[in-house]
């Protein structure tokens, strides 16, 4: 099943894959799915999270200690001819002072 949001995590100050230990979720209404690991580099770095697997408009949400929260409103996947197409967000995460 092909997920409805791929969050790419960087840091926003160097650029760099920040998504490990990274937690969040997408909300629709109630509906609330949990980000999961979804993709990394051979070396093990992980570079993005996942969550859904039906088209909606999503409110996402991600929180990383030493960071900011960030959150993004109308994240929209689509439906498409097998199913949702998936839609691909960039949370530029900001070192927390």
């Amino acid at each position: 099943m092909q997920p409805a949001v791929e969050v790419e995590v960087v840091d926003l100050l160097i650029g760099e894959p920040a998504a490990q230990g990274a937690r969040g979720a997408i909300h629709e209404g109630s509906s609330i799915d949990s980000l999961r690991p979804h993709a990394g580099r051979s070396d093990g770095t992980l570079l993005t999270l996942s969550a859904g697997g039906r088209p909606g408009t999503f409110r996402v949400e991600l929180r990383k200690p030493g960071y900011r929260d960030w959150s993004r409103n109308g994240v929209t996947a689509r439906g498409g001819d097998c199913g949702v197409r998936t839609t691909q967000v960039r949370a530029e995460l900001q070192p927390a002072p």
